[in-house]
């Protein structure tokens, strides 16, 4: 209990900071994302940088097995926002991508609920058979 009112009031001071400096600048959105893949024997995932699958239109991307297409669309998304790139390694033998991303401003009437940088998430993405 302690340690959950620590946090909210945390978050509600980082909050009063942003909206305070002159210089603050929002973040609302990801910028362009390359394309990675990953195989292993005959099955191939193409995915972006952020390790989604089909969350940039036009782009051939999924989860495939020989000739077929098995997943088109797979995205994470918090509160309706993509989450920002920090970073993202793709291994060297092409089986795996580690992801670090971090929340982007989340509004809520015109107020900024949630900074940007609030939070840490990590994704892997594995392709084994």
């Amino acid at each position: 209990m302690a340690a959950e009112l620590v946090t909210k009031i945390t978050a509600a001071r980082a909050v009063e900071q942003t909206q305070e400096s002159p210089f603050y600048i929002p973040m609302t959105g990801p910028a362009a994302r390359p394309r990675r893949s990953l195989k292993h024997d005959d099955t191939f995932i193409v995915l972006d940088s952020h390790g989604d699958i089909g969350a940039s239109a036009g782009g051939p991307d999924g989860l495939f097995n020989g000739d077929t297409r098995y997943l088109a669309r797979l995205e994470l998304v918090l509160d309706e926002v993509q989450p920002l790139l920090l970073g993202s390694n793709l291994r060297d033998d092409n089986s795996g991508l580690s992801v670090d991303l971090t929340n982007p401003d989340i509004y809520r009437d015109g107020r900024i609920v949630l900074p940007k940088d609030m939070l840490h998430i990590v994704r892997t993405v594995f392709l084994w058979r």
